[in-house]
Formats: C-alpha cells, structure tokens, sequence
C-alpha cells in the first residue's frame, strides 16, 4: 500500500535530475551570461541559482530542527560555478536522502521554526513545509528557463512529465 511520504522521493529524484540537465545547459553559457541582468527576481540567473541553494539550505536546516539565518534571500553564497555546482549537487543528494527517510507520522507533524522573512515564529504542518520546497523550486527554475528563452537560448525539457519517473 502506497503511503503519503512514498511521493517524496520522487519528487526529490525529479527535482535533482531536473537540476543537473538545467545546469549542463548552463554551464557553457559562462558567467558573464549568467550574471547579466534579466529583469528577473534575483537580477539574473546566477542570483536566481544562489537564491535556490541559500533557500534549500534553509528549509534542510528546519527539517533537521537546526535552523540556519542568512542576510537576505539574494545573498550570494557562491561566487564561482565550481563551487557553486558542487553545492547543488550536494545538496540535491541531501534532498534525496530527506525524502527517502520521510515518514507519514512526520508529514502529519507540525514544523516550528523562526522565520527571519516574516519576523515570527511560524508553525505549519510539515507536510506543507516539505511541499513548499519542491514547489519553490519549481517556480524558479521556470524563470531561469523563461529568461532563456527571451535570451533565444532553448532550455533543456525539465518539466516532470519529461522526467523518467520510477515505478517502485
């Protein structure tokens, strides 16, 4: 019987392999390209990718009870691509192993953490925690792909009816 965790570590796979075909289509693009000013939120691509690794990281620290602060949501954590991309990576095997590990008694938990956005202490079910990460996620790589079109550059098929889905 499928439980309601089981979906997670789908979404954790799709949102890494969605990541990484992303990112070889940036690479090569350089970092003048990606630096450039998109009229996006975050300025440009770059700071739309340090945003998602600054957020993610955020959201792991609450999952893990241990809450990590930074000085803005636009900070840039990295300054170079290798880092950056190591970072990502790392990261999106954290997410794998956080979605494998799930549980419905978790989900079905509350999550507790300050919000520095909000200035408050905020409590939300931890399903809904879990939620807004991948869909946090999502929203962005979609401005990074809409301003490559608008570049006249084709992003890769990232959407998860492209991606290979697991019939475990």
């Amino acid at each position: 019987m499928k439980t309601m965790c089981s979906v997670f570590p789908h979404y954790a796979r799709y949102n890494a392999l969605s990541n990484t075909a992303l990112l070889a289509a940036l690479e090569p693009l350089g970092m003048e390209f990606l630096r450039a000013d998109r009229g996006i939120a975050f300025r440009s691509i770059w700071g739309q990718l340090n945003h998602l690794v600054l957020t993610d990281t955020v959201w792991l620290s609450r999952f893990a009870g241990a809450p990590r602060y930074f000085d803005n949501l636009g900070q840039e954590l990295h300054t170079e691509w290798e880092s950056y991309h190591a970072e990502r990576l790392r990261l999106d095997e954290e997410f794998r192993s956080f979605a494998d590990a799930l549980t419905d008694e978790r989900l079905t938990g509350p999550l507790r953490f300050y919000s520095a956005v909000l200035k408050k202490d905020v409590e939300m079910p931890f399903l809904k925690g879990v939620l807004c990460v991948f869909d946090h996620q999502t929203h962005h790589r979609a401005q990074i792909t809409t301003a490559l079109r608008q570049a006249g550059i084709t992003p890769p098929a990232i959407g998860m009816f492209f991606t290979p889905f697991p019939e475990s």
